[in-house]
């Protein structure tokens, strides 16, 4: 990540101005995507382990403009269907969006990252009254 008028390496700081804006919203869809983006099956599987979920956003309109997992290739996320992962990537970079702060402008890309372990999701309840 470098600044875009000089070329110079970013190196964020915890008293520096922010990169972006904080949005609860933002932050709690983002979860919900993943998490749904699973089976509750699946997400049983991987028990109470996490993977990490990496977004680039433009530092001009916020939108996610590339998602990256990483998780080692012996974990039970090397097993998961590749589907679940393009899900999870095109869902984000439709619904995702943070307003870039005053830093966050000035940079090549913004990154967030946050690590997760996804819940699944439940299947729909039958009808009242359905024997399943």
């Amino acid at each position: 990540i470098v600044y875009k008028a000089t070329g110079k390496i970013y190196i964020g700081s915890w008293n520096e101005k922010k990169v972006i804006e904080y949005d609860s919203f933002m932050s709690k869809q983002a979860d919900r995507i993943v998490d749904e983006a699973f089976t509750k099956a699946m997400a049983d599987e991987l028990g109470k382990r996490e993977f990490t979920i990496t977004m680039l956003l433009s530092p001009d309109t916020g939108k996610v403009i590339e998602v990256n997992f990483n998780f080692t290739t012996f974990s039970p996320y090397a097993r998961v269907p590749l589907h679940v992962y393009r899900e999870i990537e095109v869902k984000l970079k439709e619904q995702i969006h943070f307003k870039p702060g005053e830093v966050g402008k000035q940079l090549n890309y913004i990154m967030l990252s946050w690590r997760q372990k996804p819940k699944g999701k439940l299947p729909p309840l039958p009808p009242p009254g359905s024997l399943m």
